[in-house]
């Protein structure tokens, strides 16, 4: 009936929902809770208020975030005619980053709902703020969402300023709150790339005993490509910077938007990443669209005017240039269109042109002015473009290599192939003879294999033709070596590795020989398949 339909009120709307704001009631959405008191440091921190920042993590699992801004507002709020405090804490969509555009608080805000602050409250087991400003130290504690004790209001003649927020994640919210060091550390080291100067320190509470790591970088995403590329890089590292003012449609208003890039080419790492107002894009949205398709479009046009293309080659596609590339952006707008609460996208559809169109102009300028860079990106991206084309074609050819095998053992039954098989050929196989030192095909013969022993020795002819030296384990993760120039067959498992190589990896590995490539243990699922279209081995 009408009396059937409720609303979520207070702490509720967050302790009984976690998902919503958080993305998960798991040890995700436990993580994102940090990041969201994290972010509201960064944004102080980036407005040039305070040069530190301190997460601990203690070992009752409660976690503890510290600024030296200029401290959370919780007085009077004659506007709303509330304390600041009960905005901030208890009101979900309540903050000061709403008239950004209006350029009186924050620029580039990362913390942009109001929600993060109010949200890692509710969900608390308990939540203590204790905040130095404008002479006055406050204090407030809460308590599984509720206030315990008003707003405490002392003197404070100290220098400092800031907000120092302590709270312990509540299992009744959330299914694990152990959060691991490695979160920690992750994000931090993330936090001090993307801003430049800012120092990030981990305390970690073990035995009652604090273990520190700082985290800065002083020229941001430029040290950071540096790091990640290291001395062998193709090309040393460029920084790009702009500002535009644009909307993302008709109707919608203008906003700011900075953009910066670094990067460079490697033959030995490829990694890219994107973050704006400070989150890390794990899923990238609009500046990934950008980034590709300008670069695809600017080495394209560069090949075509230098003549690098062979005749009737076909074009360069994105993936071989991401084979080689390090590129990392730190964009942020005034206007930010996140996919959801967890920032892991956006979609603003004027950061995606705007990037598109400084990237590429950029590109022309840079290929101009470096020649030699330039003809060494253009050799490289030509070496994975040609590499995964001959990949391409050898996988296709073994596809109809293996049809061909699987039609030819279409009247054999599965239990001799699977049974018999198993426990006679395979025996003497595995070793390298047939029994009594003799050749592989004398030795299945005897034991009625002929047919199986023929298929074998198709399959190992293709790989042959098709790899002339290599490396492969089997599924213990043992190494399994594959003969050179056709120095007499592989084993079986390595018979297995080359073929599964093929049909699954020749792409990552650009079709080159396998002299440095292990195929993981976990893929060795890969074997069944050489058993099952007939080979005549099982993993």
């Amino acid at each position: 009936g009408n009396d059937s339909i409720s609303a979520l009120k207070g702490a509720d709307r967050v302790r009984k929902r976690p998902g919503v704001i958080f993305g998960s009631d798991g040890l995700e959405g436990c993580e994102h809770a940090v990041f969201e008191i994290l972010s509201n440091a960064i944004d102080e921190a980036r407005e040039g208020h305070g040069d530190t920042i301190t997460i601990t993590r203690y070992e009752d699992k409660s976690i503890e975030v510290e600024d030296f801004g200029r401290g959370c507002p919780v007085d009077w709020n004659e506007k709303e005619q509330k304390f600041n405090w009960e905005l901030v804490f208890c009101e979900l969509y309540a903050g000061g980053k709403y008239n950004n555009l209006e350029g009186d608080n924050y620029e580039y805000s990362l913390g942009l709902n109001g929600l993060g602050t109010c949200a890692t409250q509710y969900a608390s087991e308990y939540f203590d703020a204790l905040i130095h400003r404008d002479g006055f130290e406050y204090s407030l504690h809460f308590e599984k969402g509720e206030n315990i004790g008003g707003l405490q209001k002392a003197p404070w003649s100290g220098k400092k300023t800031g907000s120092r927020f302590r709270w312990k994640p509540d299992l009744d919210v959330f299914t694990d709150i152990n959060i691991p060091v490695e979160f920690f550390l992750d994000v931090l080291k993330r936090q001090a790339v993307v801003n430049a100067g800012v120092t990030f320190r981990f305390r970690n509470q073990v035995n009652g005993k604090f273990e520190t790591t700082d985290f800065q970088y002083q020229d941001g995403i430029v040290d950071y490509v540096r790091e990640l590329s290291g001395e062998n890089a193709l090309t040393t590292p460029v920084f790009w910077q702009t500002e535009r003012r644009g909307r993302d449609r008709a109707d919608k208003p203008d906003y700011k938007v900075k953009l910066s890039v670094s990067f460079c080419f490697s033959n030995t790492v490829n990694i890219i990443e994107h973050y704006h107002n400070s989150s890390w894009l794990e899923h990238g949205g609009s500046p990934e669209k950008a980034m590709r398709s300008a670069f695809v479009s600017a080495i394209d046009a560069y090949l075509r005017q230098q003549g690098k293309y062979q005749k009737a080659e076909s074009k360069i596609t994105w993936n071989d240039i991401q084979d080689c590339l390090v590129f990392v952006s730190n964009n942020f707008s005034t206007q930010t269109s996140y996919e959801n609460q967890t920032k892991k996208a956006i979609n603003n559809k004027f950061v995606q042109e705007a990037m598109t169109d400084f990237l590429k102009s950029q590109m022309e300028v840079y290929f101009i002015e470096n020649p030699f860079d330039a003809g060494k990106i253009a050799e490289q991206v030509l070496i994975n473009k040609r590499s995964r084309e001959q990949a391409e074609r050898a996988r296709r050819d073994l596809d109809r290599h293996v049809d061909g095998l699987r039609a030819g053992q279409a009247g054999v039954p599965q239990q001799r192939e699977e049974g018999q098989l198993r426990h006679s050929g395979l025996k003497h196989a595995a070793k390298g003879t047939g029994g009594e030192g003799k050749p592989h095909g004398q030795g299945a013969a005897q034991h009625g294999f002929g047919a199986a022993e023929s298929r074998r020795q198709k399959a190992v002819q293709v790989a042959r033709e098709q790899w002339t030296a290599g490396r492969a384990v089997d599924e213990q993760g043992r190494d399994v070596q594959i003969p050179a120039g056709g120095q007499g067959p592989p084993g079986p498992k390595a018979l297995g590795c080359v073929l599964l190589l093929q049909r699954r990896h020749a792409q990552k590995v650009g079709g080159q020989t396998f002299t440095q490539f292990s195929l993981p243990p976990e893929e060795s699922g890969g074997f069944f398949y050489i058993k099952r279209i007939g080979c005549g081995y099982h993993a």
